[in-house]
């Protein structure tokens, strides 16, 4: 019997690819699958906070308040009573104007007051000197007679000697009251002073003549040097201050000199009151939000920290950069020597979720973040609200929510 050798039919080349793509297909997809798993067990995730994020610009600020200056009343030297930076009251007397003559006369009778004064109170002395020690014998001889006396007596001793002692004693006491009254009369005359008193007192009345008062118009702080900003700002009128750009006054950048010769006019100090206190704030770029006058803001003075609440009172933008008047609430005291301050202005707090801003991503036209829920990423749309120093802080998410940082699947 013949054996037929039957040979294997091979399958067609098409089904042969079709079987290895379905296979690569099948691995690639088992390796993404495998892989999206490891990766979202992987993934960095933190979890959302609640916080606070400020709205605010910093910038350089001009402080502008009500600066009263100070001038010279009358010609002559110019005498200062206060130290700079000193806080007076209204009506403080900040120095003088010395008439230089009257001052002279003044000074040329004094002199003639302390000599007579000299003269008379050597006499005084002298006087009282010889008067004391007249009193002071008298009364030695006053008690060595009444010794004597007192034994004669005892021994009844009546004759003309001890009549005389008697009468010697009678006159030593009479003596010694006229000498006890003289001492007191050039006592009572050491007290009132002599004839140079008067003329003491016309010397005074010219001294007093001799000097024009400086007093300050406003309690505030006394400084005497000037920027010409004094009288460029007026607080009545505060909205103007956005269009000043320069200063307007007159300047005084080294003090007047005590003892120097001034003229009427010449400017020598100023007073700056504290309250109220204007800061403009010029920045490249005012806040997303819409400041207007009447909203409140709250301004920090770095790098001291102080933080200190105002309004605004005129805004200006501008293709420049933009401008911002705010009046302070109250002005700390450091701020009166100072024209010009870093300052960093808070125009609003929003608070709310925060989440890194790694995490946002954009999906089309939408922008959120991947939020772990049932134990896988899913996408959630957010509002981002305002993003500042790495956060945002978004509406759509609650604290304690999970965020992916740093993926997109």
């Amino acid at each position: 019997m013949t054996v037929v050798e039957r040979r294997k039919r091979r399958p067609p080349l098409l089904v042969l690819a079709f079987l290895a793509v379905f296979g690569l297909v099948a691995a690639v997809n088992t390796a993404y699958l495998a892989g999206r798993a490891f990766l979202e067990r992987a993934v960095r995730s933190v979890p959302v906070t609640e916080g606070t994020l400020a709205v605010k610009l910093a910038g350089e600020a001009l402080l502008l308040r009500r600066e009263a200056v100070l001038v010279a009343p009358a010609a002559g030297l110019w005498q200062i009573q206060v130290e700079p930076g000193t806080r007076v009251s209204a009506g403080a007397r900040i120095g003088e104007i010395l008439d230089p003559d009257l001052l002279a006369r003044a000074q040329a009778l004094k002199r003639e007051v302390e000599k007579e004064r000299a003269d008379w109170q050597g006499d005084i002395n002298a006087r009282l000197s010889r008067v004391e020690a007249e009193l002071k014998e008298v009364t030695g001889a006053i008690q060595s007679a009444l010794a004597v006396l007192r034994v004669r007596v005892r021994q009844g001793d009546e004759t003309a000697a001890t009549r005389r002692l008697e009468e010697e004693l009678a006159r030593l006491v009479e003596r010694r009251t006229a000498l006890q009254a003289e001492q007191a009369r050039l006592n009572d005359t050491a007290v009132r002073g002599g004839s140079w008193r008067e003329k003491n007192l016309e010397a005074e009345r010219l001294f007093q003549a001799a000097g024009t008062p400086v007093l300050a118009p406003v309690a505030g702080v006394v400084l005497f040097t000037l920027d010409g900003w004094e009288e460029a700002f007026d607080p009545l009128q505060g909205e103007a201050a956005v269009t000043l750009s320069e200063p307007q006054g007159a300047v005084l950048s080294t003090p007047v000199p005590a003892g120097a010769s001034v003229a009427p006019g010449q400017i020598l100090a100023k007073v700056v009151q504290d309250e109220p206190t204007f800061v403009k704030v010029n920045a490249e770029e005012l806040p997303a939000v819409d400041l207007k006058p009447g909203d409140r803001v709250t301004v920090v003075f770095t790098p001291e920290g102080a933080r200190v609440a105002a309004a605004v009172v005129a805004v200006k933008r501008a293709s420049g950069p933009d401008t911002l008047l705010v009046k302070l609430d109250n002005a700390p005291a450091a701020l009166a020597q100072k024209r010009t301050a870093s300052v960093e202005l808070v125009a609003r707090e929003l608070v709310g979720p925060l989440v890194p801003e790694k995490a946002l991503v954009q999906e089309g036209e939408e922008t959120g973040v991947y939020v772990r829920r049932g134990g896988r990423w899913r996408f959630a749309a957010v509002e981002v609200r305002l993003q500042q120093n790495g956060q945002a802080l978004v509406a759509g998410l609650k604290a304690g929510d999970e965020v992916a940082v740093g993926w997109h699947p």
